[in-house]
């Protein structure tokens, strides 16, 4: 236990650590003296080693990748640029990394890229020296033959596609920053900024010529004005030309001072030429009344249409190009006619209510066996020069012409005879008087006996045929046709005779004139 005790007091005492080549005393044998000077470790290498290279530096943080517009290039990197070639780095600087300003090389290119620009300027103000010395020496030349201006498209083609630096102005540095701030003798060199600034106006110069310039001009704004936007300039001039189209027949024209669509099927030409040929237009005077605004005028005009006078009042508005008559045209009412296939001075409306001009027109039907007319009269030519002139058409119905309507009657009349011939109590027209009478009387079948009253057959010559209003072709009559009847009956087993006070319901007879061979039915 002391043995152990002492040996580790030995070492807690500090006693200096033996050396490995020191022999070790065994166990019962004497120390020897120790030697004068004690071998000591080294941290050299043995020999034949040398020490390990270590970790290179950080070379920092790169800069970013960007991508440049077309015609510039990045110079090569002042931080990868001043590092050695020979696998060795340079010695970092504090913080870690080298600075691009502190590095010889840099400061050199520097230093060059300022006499290069000096240079640069000297030759382009000895240029300006040489321009302004060309300059005077023409001017003392006698005047030449002026030189003829080039068209727009020849100038574009001679105009320089770009402006480029001088050849002897050296190459522009590149521009290099670190952190985001410029490096010294960065930027493009002064020959670069003037090409660069020369081609921006360029650029512009070209813009203002293509798209500006045009654009100035306008689309023929400098041309002379159209005769017809000529002939419009006022409200009054618009009523005139609009009226004198129609007293010529120029549809076109009055269609397009009328603002209305070209494919009306009633404003051609053709149904104009109609209507001048009934009543012609005459202008007489023209005049403004009330010019309300810059773009609406009131225009009175004055003109005959036939043989009838006409004195109405136009809305005219101001257009881009030229006034309008916003009310020149007419609506013709014709939807009770449908049925019927009107025409227009000979033309399909195409519509229920069709647009026409100011003028003179026959309206006719389809069906041969009508004319319009209007209460009992015929409609033979209908003028219109204002929205009021189209109102017999809301009143005006198809009339069978004076030869259907004798045809009418005729056929009513036959067949009527036809069913008072018949002894039975009910017939085909009606007058049926088979219900008992007052006093309980049986009427007996078959002894019927009718005749028309004088007051009948004066009716039945003097029938007014009118048409049935779900089907125009139809025509039947109300009037009303007196007709006798006497009977034979059996009152309780007794036989009696007489003529009835009713001859019972007669059916209204309805002719379809739209058949090839017209008949009648009753209904």
């Amino acid at each position: 236990m002391s043995e152990a005790s002492g040996d580790a007091g030995a070492d807690a005492g500090g006693a200096e650590p033996v050396s490995p080549e020191a022999p070790r005393t065994e166990p019962g044998e004497s120390a020897s003296p120790p030697a004068p000077e004690e071998p000591r470790l080294f941290s050299d290498a043995p020999p034949g080693l040398s020490l390990p290279a270590g970790l290179p530096p950080s070379p920092g943080i790169l800069p970013p990748e960007i991508t440049l517009p077309p015609g510039f290039t990045l110079g090569q990197d002042p931080l990868r640029a001043t590092q050695p070639t020979d696998g060795s780095f340079a010695a970092p600087h504090e913080g870690g990394f080298t600075s691009v300003f502190e590095t010889p090389s840099v400061q050199a290119q520097a230093t060059q890229q300022e006499q290069r620009e000096a240079q640069a300027q000297h030759q382009a103000q000895a240029q300006a020296q040489q321009a302004q010395a060309a300059q005077h020496a023409q001017a003392q030349q006698p005047p030449q033959q002026p030189q003829q201006p080039l068209e727009p498209r020849q100038q574009a083609q001679q105009a320089p596609q770009s402006v480029q630096p001088s050849p002897q102005a050296p190459a522009a540095s590149p521009s290099t920053t670190i952190g985001g701030a410029p490096s010294k003798g960065s930027g493009l060199s002064r020959g670069a900024i003037i090409g660069i600034v020369g081609a921006g106006v360029l650029a512009v110069v070209l813009f203002l010529l293509v798209f500006v310039a045009p654009s100035l001009a306008g689309d023929g704004s400098d041309a002379e004005p159209s005769p017809d936007a000529a002939q419009t300039a006022t409200a009054e001039d618009a009523v005139e030309l609009f009226l004198t189209a129609l007293a010529d027949g120029d549809a076109d024209t009055a269609v397009r001072l009328a603002g209305a669509d070209a494919s009306d099927p009633l404003l051609i030409d053709d149904v104009l030429a109609r209507s001048r040929s009934l009543a012609p237009i005459t202008v007489t005077a023209v005049k403004t009344i009330t010019p309300d605004e810059p773009t609406r005028a009131v225009v009175n005009a004055t003109f005959r249409l036939g043989d009838r006078s006409v004195n109405r009042d136009f809305t005219v508005w101001r257009t881009d190009d030229e006034w309008i008559l916003s009310d020149a045209l007419v609506a013709l009412p014709l939807s009770a006619f449908d049925e019927l296939d009107p025409s227009v001075n000979g033309v399909p409306p195409g519509s229920d209510q069709p647009l026409v001009f100011p003028g003179a027109y026959e309206i006719e039907l389809g069906v041969d066996s009508f004319d319009l007319a209007v209460e009992g009269e015929p409609l033979d030519v209908l003028s219109v020069a204002v929205s009021e002139d189209a109102a017999p058409l809301h009143t005006a119905e198809p009339a069978l012409t004076e030869a259907r309507t004798e045809e009418f009657r005729r056929l009513v009349r036959a067949s009527l005879e036809e069913c008072l011939a018949m002894p039975a109590l009910s017939t085909p027209c009606g007058l049926d008087v088979s219900a008992p009478l007052d006093d309980g009387a049986i009427p007996i079948e078959g002894s019927a006996q009718r005749a028309l009253a004088a007051e009948g057959e004066r009716a039945l010559d003097e029938l007014t045929p009118s048409p049935d209003y779900a089907d125009p072709a139809r025509v039947t009559t109300y009037d009303y046709i007196y007709i006798s009847t006497r009977i034979e009956a059996d009152r309780g087993g007794e036989l009696i005779s007489g003529t009835l006070y009713s001859s019972g319901d007669l059916l209204h007879p309805y002719v379809d004139f739209s058949d090839e061979e017209p008949r009648v039915t009753w209904e």
